[in-house]
């Protein structure tokens, strides 16, 4: 990606390689600082490139305080141009509707006046080869990820069959712990109540963690199918609707 931005009498060009991040990736480029002013000084040191995560409505609505700066890379005295590398966390936040990270320049100090562009950041693919799982074996059905509280997390809707009919709301968080993939699905379901010696329902909220190791999760560079089935088999076991005999 490729972006000018002018900010007088400052003319800032930015270069950055790739269109989209995963999460754990490095987002690399080069930016360069013309001065178009021959009275202006060329002390340069408190602009540079910052990487930070914008929340979407604050910053439409040029509110400085839904930026924030998580690092910065600064021009050197003299210095009109530098090449930068910022490696994203493993959980960084993923770009959604409520807010992405962007790259902005110029003077971190007055953020509103620096040019900036957005990344598009995708999930690790870890968490899509699990989802890819579920909905392929399973049959369950996810809905678009987002950020939830240094989480991603989707709602689920499972098959329309009577093994899973008391499933009233599921929705499954996903992050990384080192190499070590951490689900939890959070789940509202209806069971059978015998209050007062009467047959009625009533709801019930479960938390169900998983932690799936690397070796589970992946074998030799590629999705181990077997090893995440064998996590949501036993998830699903304590959800499912089975037969009374």
């Amino acid at each position: 990606m490729k972006a000018q931005f002018f900010n007088k009498p400052l003319n800032y060009t930015l270069n950055i390689q790739g269109d989209a991040w995963e999460q754990g990736s490095s987002v690399k480029g080069d930016l360069t600082i013309t001065n178009t002013s021959k009275d202006a000084t060329d002390d340069l040191t408190k602009h540079g490139v910052h990487l930070c995560y914008c929340q979407s409505k604050k910053l439409k609505a040029k509110d400085a305080t839904g930026i924030r700066l998580i690092e910065s890379m600064l021009m050197a005295e003299g210095q009109s141009s530098l090449g930068f590398n910022f490696t994203l966390d493993i959980n960084s936040p993923i770009t959604d509707s409520t807010g992405s990270l962007q790259i902005l320049t110029g003077d971190i100090e007055d953020p509103l006046s620096c040019g900036l562009i957005e990344l598009k950041i995708i999930p690790f693919k870890v968490f899509s080869s699990f989802i890819e799982v579920f909905e392929t074996f399973y049959r369950f059905k996810f809905k678009a990820l987002k950020n939830k509280k240094g989480y991603i997390e989707a709602q689920v809707s499972p098959p329309a069959t009577k093994e899973w009919a008391k499933i009233q709301k599921m929705i499954l968080q996903f992050k990384m712990d080192e190499k070590d993939l951490i689900v939890t699905c959070l789940i509202n379901i209806k069971v059978l109540s015998f209050d007062d010696s009467l047959n009625k329902t009533k709801d019930e909220k479960k938390e169900i963690i998983l932690t799936i190791t690397d070796k589970e999760h992946s074998i030799y560079g590629s999705v181990n199918q077997a090893g995440i089935q064998k996590h949501i088999t036993s998830m699903l076991e304590q959800i499912k609707l089975k037969p009374i005999l």
